[in-house]
């Protein structure tokens, strides 16, 4: 060691001192002493670069190569660790969550949350498209993101922290910074390998019917959400599966027969309908499914355009069918959404996310009972209540109708037009204040096996839908408050 000086040095300064206090200062001397040649000596700083280099180069020459055998196995049990508590679910099947694709259109509150819950789950692939960027308003309840993101693409930073604190399950990420709105084109190219697509990029009903349509093409469900305040909506649709289909992009569509424990599913409060029918399946997208299995009709539920209307229906023929949807570069010709600034935090986004997360998990283990599973649910986070709806096709639907028309019928359908839809969506949304309330052949009434009782079921329905418009009333009046509290303070800027 070069530090001989150094510890002479303590030596003789402990040697000059006498007595007892001597002893005590030689014997510390002494420890200081070794204590500063053996950091001198172990002091990497000392080392020389080269030294290091080749020292770590002979470890790693000596590490045994792991056989990739061993490593399949050890992933293995370490996946059946992680996945221990959801795999102990009745009816849950983790081979097909492995096998899942998943779309996520936006990464922004219900983005991030869906994302994180996809990775916790353990799918194979998320796609992520987003153009925006992290901004300080997003820190609330996009989780995902922190204050030194700020400023950066959203979906570089959710790749990032999903793949060091969320993977669980090797999971890829694909990452896409663009506007889908501007870049249609390449949602269409992204869509042909996904197994669902979760729309949750707020751009208005007519976006929301594009990706649909989409959807319908390429036989994925849709699953899209919002959040406004303290209410939270989720839609789930099914998706179309053609007659006949054995398979269809490594996924195997067909009815899955597998034996599941039977499960009750009680009434909820709240519930409007729900299906009845024995004969309601859907199929199932999944390469675990046997690909020799063919459908003998179409399956499928409701589209989003069964749900709702537009008020741009020449727009939907024109441009949004499935005939056509594949085909646009872009959908820069669709009306500006004028939407409210945002309200929401980090219960209220993170509740839509799992809302969506659930139908589709359950819609994935249970094929045999899936009527229990409802397109489109409310859940007002002020008082907890929840209303739940399973609606039907509508026979002329813009969408849908044409695809069922073409290969026959299956499942339930509701036997009105699509001006009568219309109407009754207006309703629905109390846009006719000065007509009374009714549900004959409303969107909103699920099937029915039988006429009796139909006068009770009108009336619940009746009374459901009264309740539904009291609260849209109580959230506009709120809203009007908050535009004259806003307008106030404009005034009192201005003056």
């Amino acid at each position: 060691s070069t530090s001989t000086p150094k510890s002479h040095t303590l030596l003789s300064s402990c040697s000059e001192t006498s007595g007892f206090t001597n002893v005590v200062h030689n014997i510390a001397g002494c420890i200081l002493c070794l204590f500063v040649c053996v950091r001198t000596e172990s002091d990497p700083r000392s080392t020389s670069k080269d030294t290091m280099t080749t020292t770590h180069q002979q470890t790693l020459s000596h590490t045994p190569k792991q056989t990739q055998t061993q490593k399949n196995l050890y992933d293995s049990t370490l996946s059946h660790l992680y996945f221990d508590r959801q795999n102990r679910i009745p009816s849950w099947d983790q081979s097909i969550i492995s096998s899942q694709i998943v779309l996520c259109l936006g990464c922004g509150g219900l983005g991030c949350s869906v994302a994180l819950g996809c990775m916790r789950m353990g799918v194979k692939k998320i796609i992520l498209v987003d153009y925006d960027t992290v901004e300080s308003h997003n820190l609330n309840r996009q989780l995902l993101f922190s204050k030194q993101h700020v400023g950066k693409s959203k979906v570089e930073c959710a790749k990032e922290v999903l793949q060091d604190l969320h993977d669980l399950n090797h999971t890829l990420i694909e990452t896409y910074h663009f506007d889908a709105k501007k870049e249609w084109r390449q949602v269409v190219e992204l869509s042909r390998e996904c197994s669902v697509v979760f729309n949750l990029i707020d751009q208005g009903d007519e976006w929301d019917i594009a990706v649909q349509s989409l959807a319908l093409v390429r036989m994925v469900p849709m699953l899209s959400g919002g959040t406004f305040q303290t209410t939270v909506t989720a839609d789930f649709c099914r998706p179309y599966v053609k007659e006949g289909v054995r398979g269809h992009q490594g996924h195997a569509h067909s009815e899955q027969h597998r034996q599941n424990p039977t499960r009750e599913h009680p009434q909820s409060e709240g519930t409007i309908s729900e299906h009845t029918s024995p004969e309601h399946h859907t199929s199932r997208l999944s390469n675990t499914i046997s690909a020799t299995t063919t459908l003998p009709k179409p399956t499928g539920g409701p589209c989003f355009l069964c749900m709702g209307t537009s008020n741009h229906m020449d727009l939907v023929r024109e441009k949004l069918t499935t005939e056509h949807i594949c085909e646009l570069r872009d959908l820069n010709f669709l009306p500006v959404s004028k939407m409210p600034i945002g309200a929401s935090n980090v219960y209220v986004a993170s509740t839509c996310s799992n809302m969506m997360l659930a139908s589709w998990a359950q819609w994935l283990m249970t094929p045999e009972d899936d009527s229990t599973i409802p397109n489109r649910t409310f859940m007002y986070m002020n008082d907890f209540d929840l209303e739940k709806w399973s609606m039907n096709r509508v026979k002329d639907c813009v969408l849908c109708g044409h695809l069922y028309r073409k290969e026959g019928m299956s499942g339930d359908i509701e036997d009105c037009s699509e001006e009568e839809v219309i109407k009754k969506v207006e309703i629905k949304e109390g846009m006719n204040e000065g007509e009374p309330v009714t549900t004959e052949h409303s969107p909103l009434s699920g099937s029915s096996t039988s006429q009796s009782g139909s006068a009770a079921a009108n009336a619940d329905h009746t009374n459901a839908q009264i309740q539904s418009l009291q609260r849209q009333v109580k959230e506009l009046e709120q809203r009007v408050k908050e535009l004259q509290f806003e307008k106030m303070e404009e005034c009192v800027e201005a003056t």
